[in-house]
């Protein structure tokens, strides 16, 4: 936790640039809604668990976002999982990425692995909540979602890009370049720096290696920073639905 604290003091210490949320379209025949800019809710990611003074709990353990904040709207847990801290704790190493960029796959969505219905390939992406789902995508490289909503639906959301914070020069180590933007800037990029494999399907964000931490646990903060939504890549079916999410202004996102 001490060199978690460390990596995360330089990367706060200057202010962010930024303003609020935009609009965005949750994709499905039976609940189509349009949700206004700027419009804040109860799905921010306020589940985070802290001391009953208020202060931050000093273990990754301690500080993950809990399960209630996987089970809620999986469009507000993609807007809001940007900004937090995709954990990966080993042997090697721990390695820390911001997220900034995400998508939401969503029930009747034709671009969803879940729209066919339950097979074992896809298994775990029915749930429950809070769990990693990952596959391997184009014969070259994995991806990593966060399985949200309610058991039995088959919803999640994809890790598109993150911001490299710590473990660094391990994470450049696995992508072979020390360039940092091309370390993260890519949900095959993000997987293979952070070393996420096939076994960590299925696997636990609340008690397994993998975790995810609050944007303000670190003394982040997402209140300048705008939320842009814009059509999701990648994707021939379901493509004009706007459920990729990115923060504006940052560098580490895959593409505008």
């Amino acid at each position: 936790m001490e060199k978690i604290d460390n990596a995360m003091s330089d990367f706060y210490s200057d202010p962010r640039p930024t303003s609020e949320t935009s609009a965005w379209l949750i994709f499905s025949p039976r609940r189509v809604s349009l949700v206004k800019k700027g419009r804040e809710d109860e799905h921010s990611p306020k589940s985070v668990k802290r001391t009953k003074n208020g202060e931050r709990r000093e273990t990754v353990d301690q500080m993950i976002l809990d399960q209630p904040f996987y089970t809620q709207d999986t469009i507000s847990v993609a807007r809001h999982l940007l900004g937090c801290f995709f954990v990966h704790e080993e042997l090697e190493g721990t390695t820390i990425g911001r997220i900034v960029e995400t998508e939401a796959y969503l029930i009747d969505d034709p671009a969803s692995h879940a729209f066919r219905g339950k097979t074992t390939r896809n298994a775990v992406i029915f749930g429950p909540a809070g769990n990693a789902y990952v596959y391997f995508i184009y014969g070259m490289y994995y991806c990593v979602n966060v399985v949200t909503g309610t058991e039995g639906v088959g919803e999640a959301v994809l890790l598109r890009a993150l911001e490299p914070i710590a473990g660094i020069e391990l994470m450049q180590q696995r992508r072979h370049t020390s360039n940092l933007w091309q370390l993260c800037s890519g949900p095959g990029k993000l997987t293979q720096a952070m070393h996420i494999t096939p076994q960590l399907n299925g696997s636990s964000l609340l008690a397994g290696p993998l975790k995810i931490a609050s944007a303000d646990h670190f003394g982040g903060s997402l209140s300048t920073e705008e939320i842009i939504a814009v059509p999701r890549v990648g994707i021939t079916r379901g493509k004009d639905a706007p459920l990729r999410f990115y923060l504006q202004g940052n560098r580490f996102i895959s593409r505008k």
